[in-house]
């Protein structure tokens, strides 16, 4: 998290001081330098390249917490939107529902109801 603020400021500082030219509004892009910005920009690369890695693993740590965390919960899948369909407890618990739902429709029972009691 250090390592991130540094850069962040490293780069805020850079863009307004030895990168911006003056000849034009602040709001325009434009490069004063190039040849500074060429050498800055090859060794930020070597710099933005841990960074996320270690961005791309702590999220896969962080999804897997808050997987395993939302586990016990059944009427929220763990796989995406897309992915549902492959979640068989999620499946099974919106089958659940649907089958309620289709038997506990007032006139389905009250139709029960009036054939019981002719019988």
């Amino acid at each position: 998290m250090a390592v991130a603020l540094l850069t962040y400021l490293c780069l805020l500082i850079t863009a307004a001081t030895i990168f911006r030219d003056y000849d034009f509004p602040k709001n325009a892009i434009s490069i004063n330098n190039r040849n500074v910005y060429l050498v800055f920009s090859y060794f930020w690369f070597f710099v933005g390249l841990p960074m996320g890695v270690f961005s791309a693993i702590s999220r896969i740590l962080r999804t897997m917490a808050v997987g395993a965390l939302m586990l016990p919960r059944i009427d929220h899948s763990v796989m995406p939107d897309g992915f549902q369909r492959f979640d068989r407890g999620f499946n099974a618990y919106i089958c659940y529902l649907h089958v309620q739902t289709a038997y506990r429709n007032p006139v389905l029972r009250v139709f029960c109801q009036i054939l019981s009691d002719e019988t």
